[in-house]
């Protein structure tokens, strides 16, 4: 599938798959990309923002270990990444900060198509980089990387009463650079990253379908840990 918006020029495109493994075993693999330049026009930098460019992946295998034991495995990752504000401030003379009526151009109006909020000038970002620019040399920057998998198992017994082990895996790492005092002046800056990982387990015992008394027992545990780190 592929599908293009002229206004923001935005491009997305879908593939999946499936690969059949002989009688028992099959996979299928997905793909999934979006990239867009973003629908409001910064009035300092005249970057069109947000940007946004989005990777998508997953695979799924399934198959027979044995006559009684089934597996499904699944795997899956994103990349996103954002880069500029979605949003703008209303400002009204007199003001304290006329650096942002300036930029806004004409005080207590709103103009759908312009932003003022979250700018840095190009001087500035030139003459201090470490403190006013990110990895693109943009005033806000947003990046997203996870990776997840889950390992299903079933074991029928001979009496139809069903063993299942579900275990889980999903880790992810979040970074931002914000310009905090959002605007042209250059008041300070932002930085945010955080790491989160978790591990699960479900065991349950299921009974037949079609006995005339039905019931399941289980037991879950799991373990996160989420590390955020914010500086300004």
């Amino acid at each position: 599938e592929f599908s293009y918006e002229p206004v923001t020029k935005e491009k997305t495109a879908f593939g999946a798959t499936d690969i059949p493994i002989g009688d028992n075993w099959a996979t299928r693999f997905a793909l999934r990309y979006r990239k867009s330049e973003g629908y409001i026009t910064n009035t300092t930098t005249g970057r069109k923002e947000p940007e946004i460019e989005d990777l998508l992946g997953r695979v799924v295998v399934t198959g027979d270990l044995s006559d009684q034991l089934k597996l499904t495995a699944i795997g899956y990752f994103g990349n996103n990444n954002d880069h500029g504000r979605n949003n703008q401030p209303i400002i009204c003379l007199p003001n304290f900060r006329r650096d942002l009526s300036d930029a806004v151009g004409e005080p207590c109006t709103f103009d759908r198509i312009k932003s003022s909020r979250g700018v840095i000038p190009a001087a500035a970002e030139t003459a201090r980089p470490d403190l006013y620019s990110d990895d693109d040399g943009g005033p806000f920057y947003n990046r997203l990387r996870s990776t997840g998998g889950t390992l299903l198992l079933d074991y029928e017994f001979g009496n139809g009463i069903t063993l299942s082990s579900v275990s889980g895996f999903y880790k992810y790492k979040n970074y931002q650079f914000i310009d905090t005092d959002q605007a042209i002046a250059n008041y300070s800056t932002a930085t945010f990253t955080e790491q989160y990982d978790q591990f699960s387990q479900e065991i349950r015992l299921i009974s037949s379908k079609d006995s005339a008394f039905t019931w399941f027992l289980g037991a879950y545990v799991d373990k996160n840990n989420n590390d955020v780190v914010s500086t300004t």
